[in-house]
């Protein structure tokens, strides 16, 4: 591999390097990170339960987007509203 070439370790998608930053990737690398996924999930989870349409996210191709998604319906049952952050959720994975 080119040493101005990369892999990302949370997507695995391949990217450039320029200037010590990568090019395309830059801004959607941090969309991969596993709590970034978790937070999306998590507040789908608490939006799909307060409006009683909930889905099964079993065999969900994104296990860590599923996780968040029930902590989410778990928080939102736990409290009857919808956390503003899913950090605490996050934590006590």
């Amino acid at each position: 591999m080119n040493a101005n070439n990369a892999k990302c370790q949370a997507c695995s998608k391949r990217f450039t390097k320029q200037n010590g930053e990568s090019s395309m990737h830059a801004g959607f690398h941090d969309l991969c990170a596993p709590r970034i996924r978790f937070n999306w999930g998590f507040h789908d989870g608490t939006a799909e339960a307060q409006r009683g349409s909930l889905r099964d996210v079993t065999f969900h191709f994104d296990k860590v987007y599923a996780e968040g998604y029930r902590a989410g319906i778990e928080a939102f049952c736990a409290t009857g509203t919808r956390p503003e952050s899913s950090e605490a959720a996050w934590l006590a994975q």
